[in-house]
């Protein structure tokens, strides 16, 4: 992102509650909006990573600064193959995999966008609560 001109910016809540879930597939769903939200800003741009309790639920938020998404197209970006990108540019399935993903964790994801001034996109997960299980931690403070 830095030789894009792009600055990440990070905002981690303290002390939230652990979410159950594969590593590996949750950093799939993060570097798809990530790398969504790098092709939608034209340099200089930021792009902000924060995480937040709603209520009991963990949520996890990725903003740009990009050019936003066309209330027409709202509906239809989590739709495989699905994409407003130039051919060759994307598959139109970074959306359709990561909504799967997180739908199968029991989570939501939700976009909101403003033509012109950014995307956010909010996944939400349940907390975890059997502590007999084996738990698998990714802390988002290490993720790139």
């Amino acid at each position: 992102l830095e030789l894009k001109n792009i600055e990440l910016i990070k905002h981690f809540a303290p002390n939230l509650p652990m979410v159950l879930l594969d590593e590996n597939q949750f950093k799939q769903v993060l570097i798809n909006l990530l790398n969504n939200a790098s092709d939608a800003i034209t340099p200089p741009g930021i792009i902000t990573i924060f995480t937040f309790l709603d209520g009991e639920r963990v949520g996890v938020s990725v903003s740009d600064t990009g050019c936003g998404i066309k209330m027409e197209e709202i509906n239809k970006i989590f739709t495989p193959f699905y994409t407003t990108k130039p051919v060759g540019k994307g598959t139109g399935l970074g959306l359709s995999v990561s909504y799967g993903i997180i739908k199968n964790l029991g989570g939501d994801i939700t976009v909101e966008s403003i033509p012109g001034k950014g995307t956010l996109f909010t996944i939400y997960l349940n907390p975890h609560t059997n502590s007999s299980t084996f738990e698998c931690i990714l802390y988002l403070s290490d993720f790139p």
